[in-house]
């Protein structure tokens, strides 16, 4: 399957390496580990998964400095320009935003920019692709897409999305105009669900209630969008960090 023309990916890859110690350590946190015996720390795991949808020039990493070394040696096919040093540890959003703000002044506000957190496990690389391309065509269409999980047990160290309604064809005429796939854009962007309500971690009840509602997703933190789009909503609810 061919890269998405025009889609371009940041992996915010920070952490204070203690979620998981003395496995994962300041100096080396888990996303630069091999935590799944696979042959490639979760990081790599993240490029091999995500590669094939931007093509190595479309990748950009946020992380700091005392990581930037260890980052480029595990990923040799990133390019110096897109290997960003935060000044000093911020949350996911500094590290998002940054990114968006970049590639914002070198490829202008309709380019669209997917936010992938750099220690995620995620199998059945074919689904994956599918949902990132309906978020791709959704971020066209001038939305933030968020992807969500369909959740295996309750649990209750997640965020939940309530899913709303299918997104309806007269809100959808201007997906992929200029995607070489513009006859399937719009049902791909038909695909996607409104988002009804964010709810942060629930207890075992709440959660168990969740998961067999059918209506929730697990949040997994995954947001695809126009950079133009992400930096408006940043100027307007958060100006000091815009």
């Amino acid at each position: 399957m061919a890269p998405v023309p025009d889609f371009h990916v940041v992996i915010p890859a920070g952490g204070a390496g203690t979620r998981l110690w003395p496995l994962s350590r300041a100096g080396h946190p888990k996303f630069l580990t091999d935590l799944t015996a696979a042959g490639r720390t979760l990081l790599q795991q993240t490029w091999d998964r995500l590669v094939p949808l931007t093509g190595p020039d479309g990748i950009g990493i946020v992380t700091g400095q005392r990581h930037a070394g260890v980052v480029q040696n595990q990923l040799p096919d990133l390019s110096a320009e897109n290997l960003w040093i935060e000044p000093g540890p911020r949350d996911s959003m500094a590290a998002i935003g940054l990114a968006a703000a970049i590639l914002a002044r070198r490829e202008g506000p309709q380019a669209v920019l997917g936010s992938f957190a750099a220690d995620h496990v995620i199998t059945g690389q074919e689904q994956f692709a599918v949902a990132v391309r309906t978020a791709i065509d959704a971020a066209r269409a001038g939305y933030i897409a968020t992807l969500g999980m369909r959740a295996t047990y309750p649990a209750t160290a997640f965020g939940y999305i309530r899913a709303g309604e299918p997104l309806s064809s007269d809100q959808t005429l201007a997906a992929s105009a200029e995607d070489t796939r513009a006859t399937t854009g719009a049902q791909q962007v038909a695909a996607a669900l409104q988002v009804a309500e964010f709810v942060e971690k629930p207890d075992a009840a709440t959660a168990a209630e969740y998961s067999e509602s059918g209506a929730y997703f697990s949040n997994a933190g995954m947001f695809v969008f126009q950079t133009g789009v992400l930096l408006d909503h940043l100027r307007r609810l958060h100006p000091d960090l815009h």
